[in-house]
């Protein structure tokens, strides 16, 4: 189950003690674990360098959730403007802006 789980698939060596197996099985979860690890830290490393700074500060929690409030009402805005500006418009004018698309 474990050699499935970790995608390892053994080849022509493999353990035959018990011990073995149980040694084999918590290396092959530690890699997984580790390799876990080590993709955060990619991830994360990516993010800072496209981003900049870390957005899992906490310093950076009120600012990040005041920029995400202030774009939900910048596309509030922005569709009820929308709105209105299509129905000052004609029928004709909207069919052609439409074919325009």
């Amino acid at each position: 189950c474990i050699v499935t789980l970790t995608t390892t698939g053994y080849g022509d060596m493999f353990p035959l003690t018990f011990g073995g197996r149980v040694i084999a099985g918590i290396t092959m979860l530690m890699g997984l674990v580790l390799f876990g690890i080590l993709l955060n830290i990619v991830g994360k490393t990516i993010m800072v360098l496209l981003f900049g700074e870390s957005l899992t500060e906490e310093s950076n929690a009120p600012a990040t959730r005041e920029a995400i409030l202030k774009m939900m009402v910048q596309r509030q805005w922005i569709s009820e403007r929308r709105a209105y500006e299509i129905e000052l418009m004609s029928e004709d004018d909207i069919i052609k802006r439409f074919n325009s698309m």
